[in-house]
């Protein structure tokens, strides 16, 4: 009885253990910066409202999706583009980076 009793107690913390790195794993994949448009943003000086009312939406809505938390739509993408840096393509603007 103590050798099923030892095995659950194992089997239970190997759960435990995979849920967590699967959390690991999930929030790294989530937490992904767009480090380029981040840089140049601040490098022209363009505010995260001045985006927000370019989009028509709030202001901490564009820094979750700068930092991450959500995404810019290919639309959104495409209209911060154009409009605030037309010089850079739009790979590099948002670029993924971990």
């Amino acid at each position: 009885i103590y050798e099923n009793e030892y095995n659950i107690i194992n089997i239970k913390l190997n759960l435990v253990q995979l849920i967590y790195c699967v959390t690991q794993i999930r929030y790294k994949e989530w937490k992904i910066m767009l480090v380029n448009l981040i840089n140049e943003k601040k490098n022209k000086k363009i505010t995260s409202k001045q985006i927000a009312n370019l989009l028509n939406t709030r202001e901490a809505t564009i820094s979750d999706k700068l930092n991450g938390k959500s995404r810019f739509s290919f639309d959104e993408a495409i209209t911060i583009q154009k409009v605030f840096f037309p010089e850079y393509k739009l790979e590099y603007l948002f670029k993924h980076d971990e």
